[in-house]
């Protein structure tokens, strides 16, 4: 039997499992199991491990696409953890965010910084128990509403955007 280059290429799920982590948001769901399987093998296992770019590039194309197209949800906060994971900064991100601003629209980089925001957290990337690393926040004065507020409350019934019930 002849192994061709094709045949040597990592799978699509092991591609996934390097830039976000494992498991798909469907393993608790049978009846989406088979879209997150199909886009695996199609997306992760096809166009993320084409030649011709490295991940870490692949990566920053795939946060700049959902962000300019306004997708500022749990899609575009995977992507910005493997960004991370692949090895972007926290500024190289937000400067990449802050680009798309004067072509897609001041509101989506917005949304996207928000999300970058919350998820700078979020990954772990701020000890928030050590008083001393959240005083020195680059963001603090304007952007780091988290050390005020606290983390995010849980979803659930409220009277209005921003208060609970």
């Amino acid at each position: 039997m002849t192994v061709t280059t094709e045949d040597a290429r990592p799978s699509g799920a092991s591609i996934k499992e390097r830039v976000v982590g494992g498991g798909a948001p469907s393993h608790g769901d049978p009846f989406l199991a088979p879209f997150f399987e199909t886009a695996t093998e199609h997306v992760w296992g096809g166009v993320w491990n084409r030649p011709g770019l490295e991940l870490k590039y692949r990566s920053l194309v795939v946060v700049s696409v959902l962000a300019a197209t306004g997708h500022a949800n749990a899609e575009l906060k995977t992507h910005l953890r493997g960004a991370l994971n692949l090895g972007w900064t926290i500024d190289e991100l937000r400067e990449a965010l802050l680009q798309i601003g004067g072509y897609a629209g001041f509101p989506a980089s917005h949304e996207a910084l928000d999300a970058l925001s919350l998820s700078f957290f979020a990954f772990g990337h701020w000890v928030h128990s050590d008083e001393s690393r959240i005083a020195a926040c680059p963001w603090r004065a304007a952007h780091c509403n988290w050390v005020d507020r606290g983390p995010p409350r849980k979803a659930g019934p409220t009277r209005s955007r921003n208060r609970p019930v």
